[in-house]
């Protein structure tokens, strides 16, 4: 027989003030640790989720016994947590019956003591269990709120719901079909004071066995955290509190029952659980935009806007219960392919040379070389797109994103992907829009461009290079005279061009060796189709 014994009432009192006041609620634990980052398909959110890692359970889990108890009684379980020092209380899971008296919802309380001090750590009151009027139902995923360890901790269900013709309290709760586990299943008689004040050597608190002999386990698990990876099941009693700990003079008030047919169990819908994903301008506007199964921890956000920085928030949901909302801010490291390139000092150098950058944009030229080679522009300005590490097959038309390091190659600005896997192709066949090229505009401006020019001939057709041969032709349209670079990796080389006047499809490029480059402009055509003859017009 267990009595109070002699508490060292000084060491526990800072730890008992602090506790009568934490009462738990029900609720369902956000989500911690989110990471927002950018990648092609767009932004990626990562988070954890500290589910519970270790389950304690002293039943088998199948209805045996239904237990009848008055309003301020219970039905709990004692567990020892001493091999799991530090561990934090997440969850409990139990079964509970209407008896076909009651029907639900039902109200209850979930007391939870510590047995050594002899102490409430906490109550969470007013719960709510869904109906099990006609068979039991097992109720999952009822929050402690982490409670901070307790090496020997009481977990006690109270019924609060009641037929107006029964002094019987609802939900009833089960004991299961197997034998009984020495030291865990408990009742506890009263609630108002369960350690009782009146008595210094009893509490009001018994082993289950005491109270009918016919009693097997409390259907009630414990979850805890205990930085496991996997869920494991601990179902032995290693450290059993000796005997009863209530007077056994004194049995109390209760009715005991066989369940009799087992046939199944109602499973609480909190089962139906996962992650609401938010977007938003502000923490105060975030509106959902999908949802993901619990068991999947990150999102790609493949609709967001390429230009701008907003909000995310995750919110997790078990059944009816939904977690806070954690926001996170997304600062947008995309640019636009301008301002990756941009001048501002006007010293025909990129500000950001040597800087690593994010552009999307669309592949408009064919690869001017056997690796990496390749123009791109999105709506505003365009680029020279190179790498000698890899090979690589994209087609006009392609839309990419590309992670780089902004380089000048002969007066070129150059984005050189950090890697291969820091270019990627996010969809093809994307129209491209063909600049109408005019003499007042600089070219620095639409490097990289695709322009088009109306009206020109060439100034020397002898001039034009053979099979194999890179050449600089001149072009001209009776006033102005714009250069002409006929690369050997195009279809161009060794071609018979038009000997009339044509319009001209082609990519603003420049080589220049000068320091500041601001020379050495010219027209690189990407094949045949770009010349533009009255016959073809026809």
């Amino acid at each position: 027989m267990l009595n109070k014994g002699t508490l060292f009432v000084l060491g526990f009192l800072a730890f008992f003030l602090f506790m009568q006041n934490s009462f738990a609620t029900q609720r369902v634990r956000p989500p911690k640790n989110i990471v927002v980052t950018n990648t092609a398909q767009g932004p990626n959110i990562t988070w954890d989720y500290a589910q519970p890692d270790t389950i304690i359970s002293y039943n088998d889990g199948v209805p045996g016994g239904i237990w009848g108890l008055v309003q301020t009684a219970g039905l709990g379980v004692i567990f020892d947590l001493s091999a799991y020092p530090g561990a934090t209380l997440e969850e409990i899971d139990f079964i509970h019956y209407g008896n076909e008296t009651v029907a639900g919802p039902y109200y209850f309380n979930i007391h939870v003591y510590d047995m050594d001090s002899l102490i409430e750590v906490a109550t969470l009151d007013s719960l709510i269990a869904d109906d099990a009027y006609l068979s039991p139902r097992y109720e999952t995923y009822v929050s402690l709120g982490s409670l901070p360890y307790v090496k020997n901790v009481g977990i006690f269900i109270q019924g609060l719901s009641s037929a107006d013709s029964t002094d019987y309290y609802y939900p009833s709760l089960l004991t299961d079909g197997s034998p009984l586990v020495p030291g865990t299943s408990y009742m506890c008689i009263n609630f108002d004071d369960p350690f009782d004040s009146t008595n210094a050597s009893y509490t009001n608190i018994y082993e289950l066995n005491i109270v009918d002999p016919r009693s097997t386990n409390v259907n009630l698990d414990l979850w805890i955290n205990f930085g496991g990876k996997t869920k494991v099941k601990i179902s032995d009693n290693n450290n059993p509190l000796p005997g009863p700990i209530g007077n056994p003079d004194y049995l109390p008030e209760s009715t005991f029952q066989p369940f009799g047919f087992f046939t199944s169990l109602s499973l609480s819908a909190g089962a139906d659980s996962g992650f609401q994903i938010f977007r938003g301008q502000s923490f105060d506007s975030l509106d959902i935009i999908d949802v993901v199964p619990h068991d999947t921890w990150e999102f790609t956000d493949e609709n967001a806007p390429w230009d701008s920085s907003y909000f995310y928030g995750i919110s997790v949901f078990r059944d009816t219960l939904f977690s806070e909302i954690v926001p996170i801010p997304f600062y947008n490291s995309l640019m636009t392919i301008a301002s990756a390139r941009q001048d501002t000092n006007n010293d025909f150098m990129p500000d950001r040379l040597a800087d690593t950058v994010q552009v999307y944009g669309i592949i408009n030229s064919p690869n001017f070389g056997d690796r990496t080679s390749f123009f791109m522009q999105d709506k505003e300005a365009g680029i020279y797109l190179r790498s000698e590490m890899f090979a690589s097959s994209m087609q006009i038309g392609d839309s990419v994103y590309v992670k780089g390091v902004i380089d000048q190659i002969d007066g070129l600005t150059t984005l050189v992907p950090l890697n291969e896997n820091a270019l990627l192709v996010l969809e093809s066949n994307i129209s491209l829009d063909t600049l109408k090229f005019e003499q007042d505009i600089h070219p620095e401006i639409i490097e990289g461009m695709l322009v088009r020019l109306d009206d020109f001939e060439l100034a020397d057709t002898s001039q034009w290079p053979a099979e194999g041969e890179n050449k600089t032709v001149l072009i001209t349209n009776g006033v102005d005279t714009i250069d002409l670079y006929i690369d050997a990796s195009t279809d161009l080389d060794g071609w018979i061009p038009p000997r009339d006047k044509f319009d001209l499809v082609g990519i603003v490029d420049q080589f220049s060796q000068n320091n500041p480059a601001d020379d050495g402009y010219r027209l690189r055509p990407r094949m045949q189709s770009d010349f533009i003859t009255l016959s073809a017009l026809n």
